[in-house]
Parts: C-alpha cells; structure tokens; sequence
C-alpha cells in the first residue's frame, strides 16, 4: 500500500483564494488588449496546487507505481490528474536550464524567468516581479497562502516575496 506522503514528499500546495476570478477593471484592461472575452459566471474561488518538484514524469512514476500494486497494467490515476483545470509551465532559470526551486517559484508566481536562488525579482536582483497573489490582492481578492514547509522557503515565498537571495530568510519573513 502507498504512503500518500511519499508520493508528496517535499510537495508544496499554495491556495489562492479568491471571491472573484478578475475583477470588473481587470476584464476592461483585458479587452482593451484582445478581441477575448469572457461572458460567464465569475468563480468564487481560484485554488493554485503545486506539487514542488512534481513534473508529468513524476506524476506518470507514481500512476505507474499504483497501477503495479494494483495488479493493473499501465496507470492508475492519481486524484490531481482528475482536476478540472490544470497547467504546464516551463520553469527553467534565466540562468541555467536545470532550474532551483527559487527561480521555478519565481516562474510559477510571476510568469517571468529569473537566475538561480532568486525571489520574484528580475534576473539582474534589482527590480521586483509582481506575483499573481499580489495582483489578486491588488484586484480585492483574498489570498491565502498554505504549505507544507516553512512560509520562508523558496517556493511559498516567490508568491509574497521579493529578494535577490533564497537564503535571506530574515528578510523573505518580513516581506
């Protein structure tokens, strides 16, 4: 039998919770950019899942590990493969092809690359990168953030914090 801990070990889930998906001026800056637009309900809440270090090979290991002690052939699907919605990023560093879990978060929180061991701040460590909680924070949303690791390690703090080094947890703690 599985020990859902092993499968993750390390994983850290941020939540973002949100009242509104985007807000009435966020939808009008939107459309002043595209012809896109988006006419149904608002959601309520907006949940973000990240499972630190956990690509589509890890996932696919550990559907073939339940499948195998399951006596079944090929995989059996793990419940974050049912989501409803899910995304694939690239997180690479600006730096440096094999990524730090610094310059992931970063990629994650913000959309932009940064160098290795830096907080959502640009690859030069001079210029912040505003992170998606903040923006939802900005736009009157309620933000939450939740891990299984200290608040100041580098994945949760990429999505409150801005440093130009992972190990200035001092300063990630008051940010």
């Amino acid at each position: 039998k599985i020990n859902k801990r092993v499968i993750f070990t390390y994983s850290i889930f941020i939540v973002i919770i949100a009242y509104l998906l985007y807000s009435n001026s966020n939808l009008e800056k939107n459309n002043s950019t595209n012809n896109n637009t988006y006419n149904g309900k608002k959601a309520k809440y907006v949940f973000y899942f990240i499972g630190d270090g956990m690509g589509i090979p890890q996932v696919n290991a550990a559907e073939a590990y339940l499948a195998a002690n399951s006596d079944i052939i090929g995989i059996k699907e793990l419940n974050i493969s049912h989501f409803p919605a899910q995304a694939l990023f690239t997180t690479y560093a600006e730096n440096r092809y094999i990524t730090g879990s610094a310059a992931a978060a970063t990629a994650l929180a913000t959309g932009h690359k940064t160098t290795i061991n830096t907080i959502s701040m640009d690859g030069s460590r001079q210029r912040p990168l505003k992170t998606i909680a903040e923006k939802a924070k900005d736009n009157g949303m309620k933000v939450g953030i939740i891990t299984s690791v200290s608040i100041d390690h580098a994945t949760p703090a990429c999505f409150y914090a801005h440093q130009p080094l992972r190990s200035k947890y001092y300063e990630i703690g008051i940010d």
